[in-house]
């Protein structure tokens, strides 16, 4: 999955259509939303280097995989900040799926840890 693909889950005349998504992440108007990308992109990527380094996806970690859903999460909330004209509710929806495709329990806003 790509985590800066558009979803089209805004609707209403605020909402982002697919170019203006696209077009907004190459060009990445101000520095908040040049950090915001990288720090997705980056997110992802790390979860793809854990994969490859360690033979097992991130979400199998028992320690690093919940740090790892934390960030994201982390992120997710940063997305309600200056961000330029991104469809923020496709990134977020991809932040939680990726989440969740790593078998990480969680809640959508943060990951679901027992208490004992």
């Amino acid at each position: 999955m790509n985590i800066l693909a558009y979803r089209g889950t805004g609707s209403g005349p605020y909402s982002v259509n697919q170019k203006m998504h696209e077009t907004e992440l190459r060009r990445c108007s101000n520095a908040h939303s040049t950090a915001l990308r990288d720090l997705l992109t980056a997110w992802q990527d790390y979860a793809k280097a854990h994969e490859n380094n360690c033979g097992a996806p991130i979400g199998q970690d028992g320690v690093l995989g919940d740090y790892w859903a934390d960030l994201g999460f982390a992120i997710k909330r940063l997305l309600d900040g200056e961000t330029g004209g991104w469809d923020c509710g496709s990134l977020a929806q991809n932040i939680t799926e990726a989440i969740d495709a790593q078998g990480i329990p969680n809640d959508g806003y943060s990951v679901n840890r027992d208490q004992d």
